[in-house]
């Protein structure tokens, strides 16, 4: 209500300096946001959500483009030195706040410049990569520094950090994809959605051919699709269910089909089958929709009836996981002890504070929730933010101011 009626003022600059309270990357998520809250916005019971997405993305635009970019008071400082790893949107979240407040903050960020998926996943013409270079600036305007090409796990151990810093949040991400459990998978044209979509962002355009499938449907799928089609190619997405169950984005999803992708639903590849090692021809089995499995969605049953298709290349775009093959070294065990890790190889840590339970240790986004949206994590950094400022002034960890809840009352 404060930055709405603050933009319809006029008072740019005063509504970035609200919406930043919560939300410090407003120009990036005001162009990837899938807008939760927007299907949640009460507005909806008199004629339509009111538009929260945009008019962030608006004010945060007019901010940038103006003399003068809003940057927070910065608090006397601390002394106090906190290490994140992963400049990933949770990871430049906690440190964001917690540089505001004063205390010395360093980010430990395995790839060449910042951003985490933001810039090695989603797309140029999603989010413009020069843009996203300037919010991150504007986030360490109060003193937060990014050191670059530091892989933890190389030089650098958890424990070491453990031990260097007052507190540490792991904010690694999920960027592993997980490959398909096909025969063929090994042959040459066949890719991983989240490794074509990395190396696309750094320049390296990889060999498609004319024919490619794109295997899954969830926004990474659709990326994919829509980055394959503007190289040129001629592109079909493969789903197993139909289009109305699909997680991606509605209009991401009319979006690919306006720009030529095709679609084939109810579809799910069995085996990639090459000729001279490499993909020549995909086999597929027609499926059916049977009861809800527990997403909620119907689970698609195979009919036994199989067809083939013939593609140059395959993007398999599935699922993602945290890289956690570090972790077992010693020198990242925390006082002998390893990071608890649940059985999606995400961290176990706690959903009021994201704290692990031991030493100084935090974990928070997709390393703790799995592969989910950057709001989504850049909430779990700004509670990781609070939850260290208590830690270090010897405070209990959780909040204990109830989160206004917006959803309806349990029927």
């Amino acid at each position: 209500q404060s930055y709405l009626a603050l933009i319809a003022n006029g008072q740019h600059h005063e509504a970035v300096k609200v919406i930043k309270e919560n939300l410090p990357l407003p120009l990036s998520i005001g162009r990837v946001c899938p807008a939760f809250c927007e299907a949640e916005c009460r507005r909806s019971i008199v004629d339509e959500p009111i538009a929260i997405r945009q008019l962030k993305r608006y004010a945060a635009d007019f901010d940038l483009d103006d003399d003068w970019s809003f940057i927070p008071l910065k608090k006397e400082a601390t002394g106090k030195k906190i290490a994140i790893v992963g400049a990933g949107p949770s990871g430049l979240t906690c440190g964001y706040y917690l540089s505001n407040e004063g205390h010395d903050v360093t980010v430990f960020e395995a790839a060449p410049e910042a951003g985490g998926w933001l810039r090695y996943g989603i797309p140029e013409y999603r989010l413009p990569k020069d843009l996203l270079k300037k919010e991150i600036d504007l986030m360490c305007a109060n003193g937060m520094k990014i050191k670059y090409n530091q892989e933890i796990g190389g030089k650098i151990g958890l424990d070491k950090l453990s031990k260097e810093y007052e507190a540490v949040y792991l904010a690694i991400g999920a960027q592993k994809a997980v490959p398909m459990r096909v025969k063929g998978n090994d042959l040459e044209g066949c890719f991983l959605g989240v490794d074509f979509l990395k190396e696309f962002a750094l320049g390296k355009t990889q060999e498609l051919g004319n024919n490619v499938a794109i295997i899954g449907g969830g926004n990474t799928a659709i990326d994919c699709a829509r980055t394959a089609k503007r190289l040129g190619k001629n592109v079909t997405l493969i789903y197993r269910r139909t289009r109305a169950e699909m997680p991606a984005e509605a209009y991401e999803v009319v979006a690919a089909e306006e720009e030529g992708v095709k679609f084939h639903f109810l579809t799910n590849p069995v085996e990639n089958i090459g000729k001279n090692d490499k993909l020549y021809k995909i086999k597929f089995e027609t499926m059916e929709l049977g009861a809800p499995d527990d997403s909620g969605r119907r689970r698609p049953i195979g009919t036994g009836k199989f067809f083939f298709e013939k593609y140059d290349s395959v993007i398999a775009a599935i699922s993602q996981t945290p890289d956690i093959d570090f972790l077992g070294e010693k020198k990242n065990m925390i006082n002998g002890k390893m990071i608890p890790l649940t059985r999606w190889n995400t961290a176990d840590s706690s959903e009021e504070n994201m704290y692990l339970g031991f030493a100084n240790i935090f974990a928070g986004g997709d390393f703790r929730r799995g592969p989910a949206t950057a709001i989504e994590a850049i909430a779990d950094g700004r509670v990781a933010a609070r939850s260290i400022l208590r830690f270090l002034d010897g405070q209990i960890m959780e909040d204990l101011v109830t989160v206004f809840n917006s959803k309806k009352a349990e029927k």
